[in-house]
């Protein structure tokens, strides 16, 4: 698996764990964020989606990109969130 391979899935997990820490469906996220729940799978699932479709995602969380980057460098580990 290539780096940007491993980052998307790190990524996705992230997303999932935080929507679920949130208790909140993909549906809810999905709405929240105007965005297509297929979109929330994913990228909970580390598919290549849009930037756009991102932060609709993480507006859906009500969260921003430096809320979510440490939980992505967390799933990835030390030695993986150091290459960045």
């Amino acid at each position: 698996m290539g780096d940007a391979s491993r980052e998307r899935a790190a990524l996705g997990r992230a997303a999932r764990k935080k929507r679920r820490d949130l208790d909140l469906s993909q549906e809810a996220v999905a709405r929240r964020g105007d965005v297509h729940v297929n979109l929330v799978g994913r990228l909970e699932r580390g598919l290549n989606v849009e930037t756009e479709t991102l932060f609709r995602v993480l507006r859906g969380l009500g969260i921003s990109w430096t809320d979510l980057a440490p939980l992505v460098n967390a799933e990835l580990g030390p030695s993986e969130s150091a290459h960045g």
